[in-house]
């Protein structure tokens, strides 16, 4: 959330031109930066949800957040649910998440401010390349590998590598467009993605504790996939690959 602290001017002080200018008198800070439950609703979808009980149009609607990167994320915008048309209300309340280009936000007035990644209000601090808040890249080593091998079968699910707990920055990439199939499980061969020689949607999904974005890039059945991740990893994941070719 967002906390904030007002200074007036007294009379006596302008009187005497001792008053700051306009933009000190205004003081912003984080608080309660802890992580919600993950099975938490969102403050936008709560926000939202607050106009349920009022007649929009002439009707109710059920409301959840709407956001698009062409919308003002500091504007509440809403969803009608089963419907096909969002509607952007007012402005969304201070604390409210929004989406920076290199990092979390938060609303503050109806403008877009960046946190830190220790939660706190422009605070400058970033994520090194280990994922340690403010560290300086010594923590952790890189692993970079191309995979080439000639005795994988087709038709089959062929491991590639397993990636320990505590991975990050994970970047996995085909080379070319292809009509193989990139797939990642645990480590009991529970797949998380592209199991059952089936393929999903490109999209974001939530494994091992963390974030993977999932990109098919191709059409006429051959594609270029990638799998990007910030991490960390709370499990191991194994990454295979299914030949078609």
């Amino acid at each position: 959330g967002i906390s904030r602290r007002i200074r007036v001017c007294s009379a006596d002080a302008r009187a005497s031109g001792g008053c700051e200018p306009p933009d000190g008198d205004r003081q912003f800070r984080s608080c309660n930066i802890q992580s919600c439950p993950s099975n938490s609703k969102s403050f936008r979808d709560e926000q939202c949800s607050r106009h349920n009980r009022r007649l929009f149009n002439g009707r109710f609607y059920s409301w959840v957040g709407y956001t698009r990167s062409d919308l003002d994320p500091c504007l509440l915008h809403c969803f009608a649910r089963e419907e096909s048309f969002f509607y952007a209300f007012t402005r969304v309340l201070d604390g409210t998440e929004c989406a920076q280009r290199n990092g979390k936000g938060v609303c503050v007035e109806g403008r877009c401010r960046k946190l830190g990644c220790d939660n706190l209000l422009e605070s400058g601090r970033e994520l090194d390349k280990c994922g340690i808040c403010g560290g300086d890249g010594s923590s952790c080593v890189l692993i970079h590998t191309r995979f080439v091998d000639t005795k994988v079968k087709v038709g089959r699910y062929n491991e590639i590598v397993r990636m320990p707990v505590g991975s990050y920055n994970i970047k996995i990439e085909e080379n070319v467009a292809t009509s193989n199939l990139l797939a990642l499980a645990d480590s009991q061969g529970n797949f998380f993605l592209n199991g059952g020689f089936q393929r999903n949607q490109a999209g974001k999904y939530s494994i091992a504790g963390t974030m993977f974005t999932y990109t098919v890039d191709g059409h006429g059945g051959y594609a270029k996939e990638t799998l990007h991740s910030e991490g960390p990893i709370n499990r191991e994941v194994t990454l295979f690959v299914r030949l078609f070719e």
